[in-house]
């Protein structure tokens, strides 16, 4: 038996609570990414001119490595020091980019005559968003 599996063997019960309490990290940043990346995409998608800027702040957000974000979160109040808060901001914000690049291309890439078939058939614009374009 090699010395990983020995320690896993030995160790089981932290590794389960600590891959549990990562799953769940995960899980929530992930969720909240979306609650907020999706409506800011969809709204970018709808005003070309707030898109580029709005990617650009996303893309400066992802270009700063993970260890110095963590620096720059330690003083913040209510979000800063070490711990999950901090991990969960900081994965929020990495996620952020993804998914609103993803929603201004999906949305700005549907075809017009299928916009225009939802409008023909009296749909508001928040019934197009909803039941067509998302």
């Amino acid at each position: 038996m090699t010395d990983v599996v020995r320690f896993w063997l030995t160790h089981q019960q932290e590794l389960v609570t600590l891959v549990g309490q990562h799953v769940l990290l995960v899980a929530v940043s992930t969720t909240i990414a979306v609650a907020i990346g999706v409506p800011l995409g969809a709204f970018a998608a709808r005003r070309p001119r707030l898109a580029s800027p709005l990617v650009g702040i996303a893309n400066v957000v992802q270009t700063v490595p993970s260890l110095a974000m963590f620096g720059f979160l330690l003083p913040v109040p209510l979000v800063g020091g070490i711990g999950a808060r901090a991990a969960l901001v900081v994965l929020v914000l990495y996620a952020l980019l993804p998914i609103v690049r993803s929603t201004i291309v999906g949305l700005t890439g549907i075809d017009a005559a299928v916009r225009e078939a939802g409008v023909a058939m009296g749909m508001t614009t928040r019934e197009l968003l909803r039941q067509v374009e998302l």
